[in-house]
């Protein structure tokens, strides 16, 4: 098949067939350049903003006063100082409680206020200091935390772990998703729909990495959700450094450490016993449609945590270990058939914050989410239920992702970020044996003769490298925003039937009617059908 090339001032994207064998390449390129009527509407996808306007109590705006901010958790602090209009912008803060203070004419800096600061989310904090310098009174809008940001166009949500652990909610981004206004569970894919968008047309971040699904393009990559802190939904008005996405997206940052050593661990065991499943249906001619007639499912699952400073105020790690274990046992809806299939994840998650210095910080993010299937096939009927074995398949699918994002401000109005990482997915079926599928249509009705296991064996990797660099300058009286996103998509993808060297392929014990076109006389053959790999 001649390779399709698609051209755009967004992407340039390639695909190519080779034989049976499916590589598959995207280099998407970005620039996006966003002028805006206001210094202070600039904002970073991984942290959030702090903007205000400092006044003396005549009503005078003052210039030159210090604003400076310290995490409460974390001890690093961030400072900047008003304009000739008094107003301040302290851009790109990570998630968290902040305690903001304030200095004039070189006097000690005086506290304020504490709030909260959020993904994508601006704050307004503008307080009012005596005509002496001293701190008067302080007022407050929107010092407390708002999940709408209004001075941005952008709809949508933000949500953090505590308030979720108060809603009746299930884990996962497309559950969190559903929250939100205009967004609707798909009837066809597990993703969501986005204003009435294909789930395909979302995009899923951690970190400012793309961790949207590798096979499918559809849904985020499986990830420990006990490793996130705030999930941001954005349904409408997203700006150009999501331009591949013409859906939603879901944009996350994940937990980090603080100065003080915190741990934790959580169980969670779903037995059958609690479960029901509703009754077998059949079609009008009596054949079964659904058989739940011998349907039991069972889930485990262990989260155990732990977070601290490896140097106070400066460096913090957070490290999760979620091990999982999924069981179900089902008949086939032919009723012939009866399946113990076992899953098993071993999950795990770091993340390191290094500040470096009041203007620079490293952020760096590893995960794992591989998991090793098992299926144990038997035969079995609605009479006498489970028989003889008839053989297992093993599996391995999962991957693994590795991020480092760069903050720096080169001066107080020019800032750069950078994200580079990979995130891998891969698949492969595990045979018991190398024997070929074997089927027998003359005296067994179709079903499956000899000691084979596996009949079709599946191989495939995907990769996908990404990098990313963001400019933020800001002028007296707008906020120019531009950068660089480049990702590289790679697919290795090959099928194949089990079995060694003129073994391999489908068997077939069958008896046919004449077929003139190739000479072929009626009669009983083995047939066998092998697919060529290229």
């Amino acid at each position: 098949m001649k390779p399709r090339e698609q051209d755009s001032f967004f992407s340039n994207q390639q695909v190519t067939f080779s034989g049976k064998r499916l590589r598959y390449s995207v280099l998407a390129s970005a620039l996006a350049l966003a002028l805006q009527a206001s210094p202070v509407l600039a904002q970073d996808n991984t942290s959030g903003l702090l903007k205000g306007v400092v006044s003396s109590a005549s009503g005078q705006q003052l210039a030159g006063v210090t604003i400076t901010v310290k995490h409460l958790e974390q001890g690093f602090t961030r400072s900047v100082q008003t304009n000739s209009k008094g107003e301040y912008v302290l851009r790109a803060l990570p998630v968290g409680r902040y305690q903001v203070l304030a200095s004039r004419n070189g006097q000690p800096p005086q506290e304020l206020q504490q709030l909260n600061i959020s993904l994508g989310q601006a704050q307004t904090f503008a307080p009012v200091l005596a005509d002496s310098g001293d701190v008067e009174r302080i007022e407050v809008r929107g010092a407390v935390m708002r999940q709408i940001d209004t001075s941005d166009s952008t709809a949508g949500l933000t949500l953090d772990a505590a308030t979720l652990d108060l809603m009746p909610v299930n884990t996962g981004f497309d559950n969190v998703a559903l929250l939100t206004p205009g967004v609707a569970r798909s009837s066809q894919f597990k993703a969501s729909s986005f204003g009435g968008a294909s789930s395909a047309e979302n995009g899923y971040f951690l970190n400012g990495m793309n961790i949207s699904a590798l096979r499918t393009g559809i849904g985020s990559i499986d990830l420990p959700w006990e490793a996130i802190s705030q999930t941001q939904v954005k349904t409408g008005g997203i700006s150009a450094e999501y331009d591949r996405f013409i859906g939603g997206v879901v944009n996350a940052v994940s937990q980090s450490g603080s100065n003080d050593f915190r741990y934790g661990a959580e169980l969670r065991y779903d037995p059958q016993a609690l479960a029901s499943a509703q009754k077998t249906v059949y079609k009008p001619n009596g054949s079964m449609s659904i058989n739940n007639e011998a349907s039991e499912k069972q889930f485990r699952e262990a989260s155990v945590w732990l977070s601290g400073p490896l140097v106070e105020d400066k460096a913090f790690f957070y490290a999760l270990l979620n091990p999982r274990r999924y069981q179900e046992e089902y008949a086939n809806s032919a009723g012939t058939g009866f399946t113990e299939h076992t899953k098993d994840d071993n999950r795990w998650f770091v993340n390191l914050d290094w500040y470096i210095t009041e203007e620079h910080s490293l952020t760096l993010t590893a995960l794992d989410n591989s998991a090793d299937l098992t299926y144990h096939n038997y035969k079995w009927n609605p009479q006498s239920g489970v028989g003889d074995a008839t053989g297992t398949t093993l599996s391995e699918n999962g991957g693994t992702m590795y991020s480092a994002r760069y903050q720096g401000f080169l001066t107080d109005d020019f800032s750069v970020s950078a994200t580079a990482g990979r995130v891998e997915d891969s698949g492969d079926t595990v045979p018991t044996n190398n024997l070929p599928g074997v089927w027998d249509h003359v005296n067994l009705n179709g079903e499956r003769i000899g000691d084979w296991t596996t009949s079709n064996l599946i191989s495939e990797e995907y990769q996908r490298d990404q990098f990313r660099l963001d400019f933020t300058w800001q002028l007296a009286d707008h906020t120019l925003q531009f950068g660089y996103d480049s990702e590289n998509l790679a697919v290795d993808y090959l099928e194949y039937q089990n079995g060694v060297d003129a073994a391999r392929g489908w068997w077939e014990y069958r008896t046919v009617t004449a077929i003139p076109r190739i000479n072929l006389p009626a009669g009983t053959y083995i047939s066998k059908r092998q697919r060529d790999t290229g």
